[in-house]
């Protein structure tokens, strides 16, 4: 064996030793930059715990985290109650079956706004948002008597069992106004959920008629009878709820939520009934009712959505296409007198709204 040079043996070692701080460098660079990572998704809460930080999934823009919305609405309602008369084939005996159908005061589909404002919070992704709901509609219907039978009323005091003309309407105003508090964050890659809480406020008013027409009766002279209802609501209480969005995409989602809120309401009805009589009109009563209590609803909304950053990333477009439904717990307190005669009592139906919205959401 030969022996290896002199000058080898130093050369090999300092190769080792440079070799040795290269690594101990790019571990020190590598270890950096975990660090750097970890106190990126790393959180200290309030309670001195840690944990890790759910991303924010608010528009990622060079804005100033305003952001408007507006919501063009196609709504449907159903009111509990809406019958108003009985029509039947034959005259009605003592004794024997009434055979007949029931008409009822339905709703036509129309359009309604929704427009809101907020502000994404720097503060750990919290955002505030606020927006108001207008919507009205209204029923007109009539119903004639058939051939041999006749029309009983169903509202208000049946003087007569064979009518042959009732004309009814109904107008509903609703009008909602909700503050509240959010933050929408990243569970997964694809998916985020946003938990909010805060007020809502309601104003549903209602006025319904009913009119009543037959040949004058010689013994009393009736020749009709107009029933008159209003039905106002205001209330407030708190709400909540929670949101989610699947992404297909950069740009393309899926959005659905459920929301609730209980709300102190006061509710003011009354109702006066009028018989038209040939010398003239009779008032026969006209009741009021006014009273508290607690009102529950509950709002789900499904849609699929686009958004992307415009202008340079300076702001931030989504578009919404969706169906929403709402239920409120006995909103309809009109003041209804029985078949039976004067006993008063407010119905307590429930009301429902449902129908597509079209949304829009700019953030500069």
């Amino acid at each position: 064996m030969h022996a290896a040079p002199f000058w080898k043996t130093p050369c090999t070692l300092a190769l080792c030793l440079a070799s040795s701080f290269t690594n101990a460098d790019e571990l020190s660079s590598r270890l950096s930059a975990l660090e750097t990572r970890m106190a990126a998704i790393k959180t200290e809460t309030v309670k001195k715990t840690t944990g890790v930080q759910l991303a924010s999934a608010n528009p990622q823009y060079d804005g100033y985290g305003l952001f408007t919305t507006a919501e063009l609405l196609f709504w449907h309602l159903y009111q509990g109650g809406s019958d108003y008369s009985l029509s039947h084939n034959g005259p009605i005996n003592q004794g024997q079956p009434v055979k007949g159908e029931s008409k009822h005061s339905h709703f036509d589909w129309d359009f309604g706004f929704r427009a809101g404002a907020g502000y994404n919070f720097e503060h750990d992704g919290w955002d505030a948002y606020i927006n108001f709901t207008w919507f009205q509609t209204d029923a007109s219907n009539s119903a004639h008597a058939p051939k041999n039978g006749g029309l009983v009323p169903l509202k208000g005091d049946p003087f007569t069992l064979s009518a042959k003309k009732i004309n009814s309407h109904w107008d509903v105003h609703y009008y909602v106004l909700d503050l509240e508090l959010g933050r929408s964050f990243f569970v997964s890659k694809f998916l985020s959920f946003r938990p909010q809480f805060g007020i809502e406020s309601a104003w549903i008013c209602q006025r319904r008629r009913y009119e009543t027409r037959q040949p004058p009766d010689p013994a009393t002279s009736l020749s009709g009878q107009n029933i008159y209802g209003k039905n106002n609501f205001w209330g407030i209480g708190p709400r909540a709820g929670l949101e989610g969005s699947w992404y297909l995409g950069k740009h393309f989602s899926l959005l659905g939520s459920v929301n609730g809120s209980l709300q102190w309401g006061h509710f003011d009805a009354h109702t006066k009934e009028t018989d038209y009589l040939s010398t003239g009109k009779l008032p026969i009563f006209h009741i009021d009712g006014d009273f508290h209590r607690l009102v529950p609803n509950v709002q789900m909304k499904l849609e699929i959505g686009w958004d992307a950053n415009i202008n340079n990333d300076e702001n931030h477009l989504g578009v919404m296409l969706g169906y929403e439904f709402q239920y409120w717990w006995r909103q309809n307190q009109f003041i209804n007198e029985p078949f039976q005669g004067f006993t008063f009592q407010h119905e307590s139906m429930d009301l429902s709204i449902n129908g597509l919205t079209l949304a829009a959401r700019f953030d500069f």
